[in-house]
């Protein structure tokens, strides 16, 4: 212990001696773990931390899909629920959820809650725990059972102050008494469950149990000793039989089983993940190999000092433990450094995202744990080989300054070459991938989405069965908010629809052409408007007439139609005309009554799915969207929030945004991971222009004396900065050659997530070959230049 603190007070010595360079290892390095422990918060997050479940391994998400419709989330209907659960062999239970939200009263003003629907056997399954009270009993989620509900964690603690006295209070939830029977362990809280505040059992609120209508969230766990392959087989053969017996609402689509987690988070974050893990760990071996160069260039000035204490006795392990420790004091120099970055970074991210989940990530002890390992990989990676060379040297050779040191400087110059080669080659790659990155976001930055999002405000109305039992009543509540609003003389126009354009994605039916077999129906997005729908959204008007006032429900049953579903179900036809069936058997016939243009896909990197526009009295909806074309956003807000009042206290509007401010808050996480990849690729850039400039000062210090001698012999400047140029681009050009094959494998990798952009965009594969060559010119001009003012006289001096 006494020899190896002698080691670290001699080491700290050194480095204060040598302030610059080890500034230079520190901030590179620092950069480099802070970067990584940024990343190993997802990781963290995404990958080691537990899912609020008990024995998450033998948990399964069933989620079905058709080959004809792309899903970003992938639910069940109840009725196939229901079979589902019924027929199972493999599952010890079947559990559903569904989110969504509604009006409580009874506790202050009105307010909008986030609620989610579960069946009785979810909480016990997920083995969630209660600070208070009970969970919910079988006969509470059946019909007719007690109104009840129970509280998360963070709604009892914010609304209620954690008063244990709520137990047993009644409030009105969309209108319907509900007594408060528990409140929920925190341990639930992760991610998206974390922005729910109420659960209630799921059959109590249960809708139309409308087997097309999928919005349920299906889990369970696997029977002992059946394994995740078992469970996909007997749910894909359930789903083949309900596509038999139900062709209408199933035809096509599949169940199959996953994993919990992966089904939780999607495919996308994995492939996000692998790319962040795989960039910081080549910017790491960047940034390890320019520390290596910086701790080789310390090693060579340190020959004579290190062949004095071999001459002395010193062994050479002795020599190597004392570089060693000497880098690793750097390392962990650097790790506090990138600590205090990450921990700075997200701080930031927190303040610009608007998903929850990032309020979550921290520097917890899984990243101090990864960012300590990597303080510790670090000096075996860039102080070894400096160690190992200075152990390795003639003591005599040195002492003497013979030829041993010209064998040294040559095998020391091949080391930084191929170190400078790896950094080339690996920035190359990393600003081909960042480069992707920043062109997906510039692609949805300037995104059409297929009307104007400027100027349209949207709020959202729940009508709850309370208070509107039946149709009539929702038609009546919403004619009555159109008709105040059209008559304000800010509003341009105003409108009412039952999803938000783009973002809230699409309610799917079955449809149907008249003449056409119940087993040819495909599914298609379902929209219930108000007339002037497509002017307050700015849809383009391609054939026919739009929705009209007229359009009631006593009329005769009609639809609008996009281009997409033209195109799918028309090609080359007129639609105009054509009778479709949109629903089950018994949905009516709807005539084709005109085509508009196409709104962007959920998923914004494919094509627009087909979509009908159906109008809003023919076929109302209790949740509704209201969308106005205003220049006086705040005026008119706070007038449609006083009519609401006015005609329903108990009733709030609430997620009030413009469609500019959902756009900018949706694509908030684009923002910060496009960030991460460009930062990974501006450092691994920075530090292969800084390596490449060090190994070209080096190399012209080590010809100081051949460069004078050939100047002497009547070389020009132009001889000169040939030799020291000639030699930085071959090794650019050998780095540029690596990285290009790198970063097109790795831009083949992340084709899922790009948008708007190819995997081997051309445009970002000639600015990364610019950018590498530029910044190596620059790095290896200026020692050229220097070396071509060098005094021949001098020269032959230089020692």
């Amino acid at each position: 212990m006494s020899t190896f603190l002698g080691d670290l007070k001699f080491g700290l010595r050194q480095l204060r001696t040598q302030s610059g360079h080890s500034a230079v290892v520190v901030v590179t390095l620092g950069l480099a773990i802070g970067l990584s422990a940024v990343v190993f918060s997802f990781v963290s997050f995404f990958v080691l931390r537990p899912l609020p479940v008990r024995d998450e391994k033998t948990m399964v998400l069933i989620r079905t899909a058709t080959p004809t419709q792309s899903m970003p989330h992938p639910r069940v209907s109840y009725p196939d629920f229901v079979d589902y659960k019924t027929g199972s062999r493999t599952i010890e239970e079947l559990v559903a959820l569904t989110t969504g939200t509604g009006a409580l009263t009874g506790h202050g003003e009105a307010q909008r809650v986030a609620v989610a629907e579960a069946t009785e056997g979810l909480l016990r399954v997920w083995d969630i725990g209660m600070v208070l009270g009970r969970r919910f009993t079988a006969a509470e989620d059946a019909p007719g059972g007690s109104p009840v509900m129970i509280l998360s964690h963070g709604y009892w603690a914010r609304e209620f102050g954690r008063d244990p006295g709520v137990l047993g209070k009644t409030f009105n939830l969309d209108g319907r008494p509900a007594t408060v029977v528990g409140v929920l362990s925190p341990s639930i809280e992760v991610g998206r469950y974390s922005e729910l505040d109420i659960w209630t059992p799921l059959h109590q609120r249960l809708g139309p149990e409308d087997r097309g209508r999928r919005d349920l969230t299906v889990s369970g766990r696997r029977e002992p000793g059946v394994t995740l392959e078992q469970v996909d087989a007997e749910f894909r053969t359930m789903s083949a039989g309900l596509q038999k017996t139900h062709p209408d609402t199933n035809r096509d689509w599949t169940a199959s089983a996953m994993p919990l987690r992966d089904g939780l988070y999607g495919t996308g974050t994995a492939v996000i993940l692998s790319l962040l893990v795989v960039g910081i760990a080549l910017v790491f071996a960047v940034a390890c190999a320019n520390v290596a160069g910086v701790m080789l260039a310390r090693a060579t000035a340190r020959e004579k000092e290190m062949a004095v204490r071999l001459s002395l006795g010193a062994s050479r392990g002795r020599i190597i433990r004392q570089l060693v420790v000497e880098g690793a004091v750097l390392s962990f120099l650097a790790a506090g450094l990138g600590l205090i970055l990450a921990q700075a970074s997200l701080l930031y991210m927190r303040s610009v995202a608007f998903e929850q989940f990032y309020e979550l990530l921290r520097v917890d002890g899984t990243v101090l744990a990864g960012s300590l390992l990597l303080a510790l990989i670090a000096p075996v990676l860039f102080g070894l080989a400096p160690a190992l060379q200075s152990a390795g040297n003639s003591p005599a050779g040195v002492l003497q300054d013979t030829g041993s040191r010209a064998g040294t400087s040559g095998r020391v110059g091949r080391s930084r070459r191929g170190l400078v080669v790896l950094q080339i080659g690996l920035a190359t790659s990393l600003l081909i991938v960042s480069g992707l990155a920043v062109r997906t976001a510039m692609a949805l930055r300037h995104f059409d989405f297929g009307f104007p999002i400027a100027n349209l405000l949207t709020v959202r109305v729940d009508l709850a069965e309370a208070r509107y039992p039946d149709d009539a009543a929702i038609r009546r509540r919403v004619d009555g908010l159109m008709a105040a609003l059209s008559a304000r003389a800010d509003v341009t126009v105003a409108a009412a629809g039952t999803e938000r354009p783009v973002f809230d994605g699409t309610r799917s039916v079955e449809m149907r052409l008249e003449g056409r077999p119940p087993e040819d129906s495909r599914p298609t997005a379902i929209t219930s408007a108000t007339a002037d729908y497509s002017r307050a959204l700015g849809l383009r008007l391609k054939a026919g007439r739009a929705l009209q006032p007229t359009d009631g429900e006593e009329a005769t049953p009609i639809a609008l139609v996009n281009e997409a579903l033209v195109a799918r179900d028309f090609p080359g036809k007129d639609p105009l005309g054509a009778r479709v069936r949109l629903g089950g058997p018994d949905a009516p016939w709807r005539e084709i009554v005109g085509v508009v243009s196409n709104i962007a896909n959920a998923n914004l990197g494919e094509a627009p799915e087909p979509q009908a526009y159906v109008p809003f009295a023919q076929v109302p909806r209790r949740s509704v969207l209201l969308m106005v074309r205003t220049g006086q956003v705040a005026d008119v807000l706070a007038s449609l929030r006083s009519t609401m009042r006015s005609l329903d206290p108990d009733q709030p509007v609430y997620d009030a945004k413009t469609m500019e401010q959902v756009a900018w808050e949706e694509l908030a996480s684009n923002r910060i991971i496009t960030g991460l990849f460009a930062a990974l690729g501006v450092l691994a850039l920075t530090l292969a222009a800084v390596g490449l400039y060090g190994l070209t000062a080096f190399l012209v210090a080590q010809r100081t004396r051949e460069i004078g001698v050939r100047m002497a012999l009547g070389a020009t400047v132009k001889d000169v900065l040939g030799l020291v140029v000639g030699q930085g681009v071959r090794l650019t050009l050998g780095g540029l050659s690596i990285g290009l094959l790198l970063g097109l494998l790795l831009g083949r990798a992340m084709a899922s997530i790009l948008i708007g952009v190819a995997p081997a965009d051309p445009l970002t594969i000639v600015f990364t070959l610019g950018t590498i060559g530029l910044a190596a010119s620059m790095a290896h001009w200026i020692p050229a230049r220097r070396a071509a003012t060098i005094n021949p006289v001098d020269a032959l001096r230089h020692d």
